[in-house]
């Protein structure tokens, strides 16, 4: 297993509040983000609550795929999205697969595998 060691980080919210977090909680808050009936997307990182596709982060986004949902919880603030896009990346590689895109959108994924997988990696990290 690999851990993602650094310390906790400040990300800036749009309501301009401050959210101080760690990997773990980046994990468990996008497994809740995705977790809702409609809230998890395939095919791109975010959707509207009609389909079309966005930024992860902006407002319109009603669904989002494990990277999308990454990119939301940390509002792209790079410090903390790219270490746990490598993991969520290792963790996809290690199961088999090309990366995260093509995990989660696999045919047959479930969003309740999605979920554990994001739960599995903040109980990993």
């Amino acid at each position: 297993m690999s851990h993602i060691t650094y310390w906790t980080m400040g990300v800036h919210t749009r309501e301009g509040k401050t959210v101080h977090m760690d990997p773990r909680e980046v994990f468990r808050r996008a497994a809740k983000l995705i977790s809702g009936p409609g809230s998890w997307a395939q095919g791109n990182y975010a959707k509207t609550s009609d389909g079309n596709c966005v930024l992860a982060t902006s407002p319109h986004a009603k669904s989002w795929c494990v990277l999308g949902a990454l990119q939301r919880v940390t509002e792209l603030d790079m410090r903390l999205y790219e270490p746990c896009r490598d993991a969520a990346t290792k963790k996809a590689k290690d199961d088999g697969w090309e990366g995260c895109p093509a995990w989660n959108d696999a045919p047959t994924r479930t969003q309740a595998e999605v979920v554990a997988f994001l739960e599995a990696l903040a109980d990993e990290n």
